[in-house]
């Protein structure tokens, strides 16, 4: 099960120099959706997930409990995805498959080769991409990840967190420096979930525009690490 909150601001109102220096982790991410007819047919059989004329070995656990998963609520409104994610020790792959929901949803990750990520990237199988930088900034035992968007090429970026239960949640506030640049929660906007800004960009720029058009971007921010209570 993920759970996570995300928050959207103005891209200008960061200082992404100051932030990179401050990050404990960056990343460069590469996300691709599956189309909505490929993800529906994805299947687990043997012990593999059979996806887009391939078959792809999973362990026994995530095979159990993701045939379980697909047998009983199904992908229709779910997404499924592959990751590529660029670091100093060069590049990794995993597939992704979500089920629905915004705060709370059902989530299966594993490790996919290059080869298959390859396979997925060709226009009939994928829908859209996202690519981005990730900041990792600790938090307070967790991490705020700050996405920055390079393709498709947003006017803001986002603030990702990630907790135990929903309970943490509900405790859970921002950072100041970050509402001061003007965050704004947008966990329930779907326009801004990962897929949306592959697949349809326009619409979040839109909304994001018309979510944040007064807030303001007179001082730049990239908070230092944060170690605070919360109210936990």
């Amino acid at each position: 099960m993920e759970i996570e909150d995300k928050w959207i601001l103005k891209s200008d109102a960061v200082d992404w120099k100051k932030l990179e220096s401050q990050a404990e982790k960056t990343k460069k991410l590469e996300q691709g959706y599956l189309k909505d007819n490929i993800r529906n047919a994805l299947h687990v059989d043997g012990g593999n997930l059979v996806c887009a004329g391939i078959d792809i070995a999973l362990d026994s656990s995530v095979s159990r409990a993701l045939k379980d998963f697909i047998d009983g609520q199904g992908l229709t409104q779910g997404e499924a995805r592959y990751r590529k994610t660029s670091h100093a020790k060069g590049d990794t792959y995993v597939m992704t498959i979500k089920g629905k929901g915004t705060l709370g949803r059902y989530e299966a990750e594993f490790p996919i080769s290059a080869e298959v990520a390859q396979h997925l990237q060709s226009p009939e199988i994928c829908s859209g991409k996202v690519e981005k930088t990730r900041y990792m900034v600790p938090d307070n035992g967790g991490y705020l990840e700050i996405d920055r968007y390079h393709a498709p090429r947003f006017s803001f970026a986002s603030i990702e967190r990630e907790f135990s239960d929903e309970a943490e949640t509900a405790a859970y506030r921002l950072p100041d420096d970050w509402l001061k640049a003007g965050a704004v929660k947008a966990t329930e906007r779907s326009e801004f979930k990962n897929k949306n800004l592959a697949i349809h960009p326009a619409i979040a720029e839109n909304a994001a525009q018309q979510i944040l058009l007064h807030t303001s971007v007179a001082t730049k921010h990239a908070p230092a690490a944060v170690k605070r209570d919360n109210g936990r």
